[in-house]
């Protein structure tokens, strides 16, 4: 097996630090996107695609790059070319005349997201094996923090200094990124330890990898029609400003954050599938309440109900995934899981759209809230208190 990264703390710090801006950048104009769609003519299903784009590129971009990582044996490039794509996809946001082109760079920022595989292989590579789900746990956190002090100012830049603010400042948080992200040291996976085909295959039919990797995509589907699709639109129906719409994206991300931290306390309790059940449960609550939030303080409560269930099963999904296979071939893993879930990130905004346009905002909700419930019970059920998936050998 190949040998841990070292590290110097200075750079485990500036690897966290690069990590939030990284997600900052991606996030910063999250709360305004779909309704800055609608403000250049798009559709209600054309609002899903541009949402879905975003998976869309994931989708497809995600197995391969983690299979070259893997190949290459390095992480590091791929996470600093993930942030220059960042700021093209935010600077052309802040151009864009058409819902069309709208379209065009959201899905450029998908292709920048695709890097997080690597980059969340580079952070675990610093971690004991057997301590994945923790690794990952503190990954989330990072993730979180960056999302959530970005959709939290991003809303109230929108209606201080205009619409095409949070979209500079994303290119902004990139180029920082970059700058911070340079000094950080890696160690390259050493020659004997590279992925081959037939190993590529085998990380790919790994049964606990396949089972969390659905999971994980079902709860993408339900993150990414409401948060970055249809709840902002409802939100807009209420009366509520640009910057309300940063405060309900950050009802969820709060809790998503701190539970994050909790999750690799929680997990192994419960029993780690357990515990992603359960939190698939608590997103089933949340969603199925919205069409019952009349007010904005009503809306803000059910999303912070679904960020606890979010912030349950989105760390310890990640660390399932990894923990299951050798060091060397994390990344593979990584990147099937990853692309696995962009199928939801797509499907979810896409299939939503649909939906909203022929049957309205609350059939969105309903349908979404079904689907996490059929995904919990026989998840909560087929599992014992106390099973957990032991790490590969």
């Amino acid at each position: 097996m190949g040998k841990r990264n070292e590290i110097k703390p200075l750079g485990a710090v500036r690897l966290c630090l690069g990590i939030v801006l990284f997600w900052s950048g991606l996030y910063l104009y999250v709360p305004i996107l779909a309704v800055y769609a609608r403000s250049k003519g798009a559709s209600l299903a054309f609002v899903g695609l541009i949402t879905g784009s975003y998976g869309l590129t994931q989708l497809i971009l995600r197995i391969p790059l983690g299979a070259a990582s893997d190949r290459l044996g390095w992480r590091k490039p791929f996470v600093l070319v993930g942030f220059v794509v960042v700021a093209i996809s935010c600077l052309g946001f802040a151009w864009a005349p058409t819902p069309g082109w709208i379209f065009v760079f959201r899905a450029l920022s998908g292709v920048a997201a695709s890097v997080w595989v690597a980059t969340s292989v580079l952070f675990a590579g610093f971690f004991p094996h057997e301590r994945a789900v923790q690794a990952t746990s503190i990954l989330s956190f990072c993730t979180a923090l960056g999302q959530l002090a970005a959709t939290s100012a991003g809303g109230w830049l929108a209606d201080r200094f205009g619409v095409a603010v949070p979209f500079l400042g994303g290119a902004v948080l990139a180029a920082a990124g970059i700058l911070l992200m340079l000094p950080v040291p890696e160690r390259r996976t050493p020659v004997a330890n590279r992925l081959t085909l037939r190993r590529f295959l085998h990380v790919a039919t790994v049964p606990t990898l396949t089972l969390v990797s659905l999971l994980a995509a079902l709860d993408q589907y339900a993150f990414h029609t409401t948060l970055q699709g249809f709840v902002p639109l409802y939100a807009d129906q209420l009366g509520a400003t640009k910057t309300e719409l940063g405060w309900l994206s950050s009802a969820v991300l709060i809790p998503s954050t701190i539970m994050s931290l909790f999750a690799a306390m929680i997990a192994p309790k419960v029993g780690e599938t357990r515990a992603v059940g359960l939190g698939l449960l608590t997103t089933f609550a949340a969603i199925a309440a919205i069409p019952w939030a009349h007010t904005l303080p009503m809306l803000i409560g059910v999303r912070v109900l679904h960020g606890l269930g979010r912030g349950l099963v989105y760390p310890v999904t990640m660390g399932l995934s990894i923990k299951a296979v050798s060091q060397e071939e994390r990344a593979s893993a990584m990147g099937i899981y990853q692309a696995v879930y962009a199928v939801g990130m797509f499907a979810g905004p896409a299939i939503s759209g649909v939906v909203a346009q022929h049957w309205g905002l609350n059939a969105v909700f309903w349908s979404t809230a079904a689907l996490c419930l059929v995904a919990a019970i026989p998840t909560l059920v087929a599992t014992s208190p106390r099973r957990a998936i032991r790490p590969a050998e």
